[in-house]
């Protein structure tokens, strides 16, 4: 491990501080789950670069959030049943703004960005940065081994949370290698002791819920689990401040920025 390689639990255990998490990059300002957004969020100094991953037709895990390339891309169709060379031909910067309230462009913000493959994203991160691989593609077992194969590659273990849809997903996962640390999504906002424990079980020791469901007494409930917490999402100032004063400890947005200065005026950074 090299010396200045982040662990996630250490982000989450720090007194005072916010785990800011680059959802899909910096997906606000840049065309997201690109090069370009996991480069600029980098640069803006978050702790955790987030981004989605589905299987090219040749089991290339690929970083497009959809499973189609119809949004972001000048593409028509699914994700798998392109190969990656043919991939590789479409511009991925199609959309810009956030989570809900981008839009699709007229003409691709960056010329010649094309999707990129997991690799080429993870290549991206400094060892400092903490890394969330959202795997959408739980049935393609190829790629999944693929996407823990370069955990192992790039020594993620620690470093890196892979986020899975279902708790059959988490359970194939940790079958190939137990060492990987998982979200599961599946029954993500239920915190009750039965939840709680499933999750353990499969090695999920990060959470991360939902807008609708975080409020002062869901998030007293998180504290008392043991679970790293993360919420999805916060993109102004105000809902930052409000979820930070509730206790939520990590916060996945679209707007880092915003986040990232919320902290300092906080004096949590």
């Amino acid at each position: 491990m090299s010396v200045n390689q982040v662990r996630l639990s250490e982000l989450y255990r720090g007194p005072g501080s916010i785990v800011v998490i680059g959802h899909r990059g910096f997906a606000g300002r840049f065309p997201e789950d690109t090069t370009v957004a996991i480069a600029e969020g980098v640069k803006l100094g978050v702790d955790v670069i987030e981004f989605d991953l589905w299987a090219s037709k040749d089991h290339v895990p690929v970083a497009i959030h959809d499973p189609t390339v119809d949004r972001t891309t000048n593409g028509k169709g699914k994700v798998g049943d392109h190969t990656l060379a043919q991939l590789k031909e479409l511009n991925a910067s199609f959309w810009a703004g956030g989570h809900f309230d981008g839009r699709r462009l007229d003409e691709p913000a960056c010329d010649g960005l094309s999707i990129p493959t997991c690799r080429e994203c993870l290549e991206l991160i400094p060892a400092n940065v903490g890394v969330f691989l959202h795997v959408n593609q739980g049935d393609d077992l190829l790629m999944i081994e693929e996407v823990c194969g370069l955990c192992d590659e790039y020594g993620l273990h620690g470093r890196a949370c892979v986020i899975v849809n279902t708790f059959d997903d988490g359970a194939e996962i940790r079958r190939i290698d137990e060492r990987i640390d998982l979200c599961i999504l599946e029954g993500r906002d239920d915190l009750g002791p039965e939840a709680t424990a499933r999750r353990k079980a499969v090695g999920s020791n990060f959470l991360i819920a939902t807008l609708g469901a975080v409020d002062e007494a869901h998030c007293r409930a998180l504290e008392t689990s043991d679970l790293l917490f993360n919420m999805f999402y916060s993109n102004t100032d105000a809902d930052n401040r409000r979820f930070i004063a509730m206790g939520m400890k990590g916060i996945v947005t679209d707007y880092p920025d915003i986040l990232i200065e919320t902290c300092r005026d906080l004096r949590l950074r």
